[in-house]
Parts: C-alpha cells; sequence; structure tokens
C-alpha cells in the first residue's frame, strides 16, 4: 500500500514539473537512442521538439 502511494505520488510531482515546462514533449514507453558505440534506453522522455528515440533501436540490444 505505501509504495503503491509513494509511485502515485512521484508520478503526480512528474506530472506537474513537466507541465511547467514550455516547449518540452514528455513521452511515456521504452524507446531507446543510439550514443556512440552504446544504446540508451530509458521508459520516460523529456526531450525538445521531436526525440530521436524509437523502439526500433531497442531491438538491437543483445539479450542475455
Amino acid at each position: 500500500m505505501i509504495t503503491n502511494m509513494k509511485k502515485l505520488i512521484m508520478f503526480l510531482i512528474l506530472i506537474a514539473v513537466t507541465t511547467a515546462c514550455s516547449g518540452k514533449h514528455l513521452s511515456f514507453g521504452k524507446k531507446c537512442v543510439e550514443k556512440g558505440d552504446q544504446i540508451v534506453y530509458s521508459y520516460i522522455w523529456l526531450t525538445e521538439e521531436e526525440h530521436p528515440a524509437d523502439t526500433e533501436t531497442c531491438k538491437k540490444i543483445e539479450k542475455k
């Protein structure tokens, strides 16, 4: 119960912070982007305009 409440509070704080940003784009879901020779992924992206992260790049990650 407490864990769920913490998640809810963190989500509400995140929404409050991102609504104050003008010109920013908030995107949810696992997306990946190549940075040099590494692939970086995240489930939440806060970017300006259009971001280069996509789900197709995530397929390049080797499963162990």
